[in-house]
């Protein structure tokens, strides 16, 4: 019970940050910033951050294939409200109900957690985010080299640089609570057994 009761406490900070990510990235669009390179800062930025955090408390990043459907459930909340703030007004909704079909989808098609040697599989979020966060970085580093469109803040100070520095801060913090609130989901938690013959 004590893990369910943490799933609305966990997804209303998700909320709170995805909200001011929005905020952000609309301000980063009225100066100019293209898409693509915020994407790629986003990524690239929060990944460090991440990373230096979980050094920090022992947790490396990394990224397995069994995690791939929180992986992907992060990825698609970290990147929706720059993608919502990006998009003209008519295609605002029609960005969001896909989304939020691909995340619920990704909840309803995923499996529990298999034992092996007796004990359930444990993973933390701020590894996994590192590790998420690296790879969405380096698949989209030959795309932003190739559009020219890297975005990195100056040393002014100025208000785009405020605006881009909050965004790896937010993103961060985003990816890190998303992939949290997914370890409390019951039938992720749920153990079962692989049967040998």
């Amino acid at each position: 019970m004590v893990g369910l009761s943490m799933i609305p406490f966990l997804l209303t900070i998700a909320a709170a940050l995805s909200g001011g990510l929005y905020v952000l990235a609309r301000l980063a669009a009225l100066d100019g910033v293209p898409l693509l390179g915020l994407l790629y800062w986003q990524a690239l930025s929060s990944a460090v951050i991440v990373s230096v955090t979980g050094a920090f408390f022992g947790r490396r990043p990394q990224f397995s294939l069994r995690r791939i459907p929180q992986c992907a459930i992060a990825v698609a909340l970290g990147i929706s409200p720059i993608l919502i703030a990006g998009q003209g007004p008519t295609r605002v909704i029609a960005t969001g109900v896909l989304l939020v079909t691909f995340v619920v989808l990704l909840v309803a098609g995923s499996g529990v957690e298999r034992v092996r040697d007796g004990q359930p599989q444990t993973w933390s979020p701020l590894s996994v985010a590192g590790g998420t966060l690296i790879v969405q970085a380096l698949a989209l580093d030959p795309i932003v080299a190739y559009a020219h469109a890297i975005v990195l803040p100056g040393l002014s100070f100025n208000r785009l640089d405020w605006v881009l520095l909050g965004t790896s801060i937010l993103s961060s913090a985003l990816y890190v609570t998303v992939l949290a609130s997914t370890a409390y989901i019951p039938w992720w938690r749920r153990p079962r057994c692989s049967q040998s013959v």
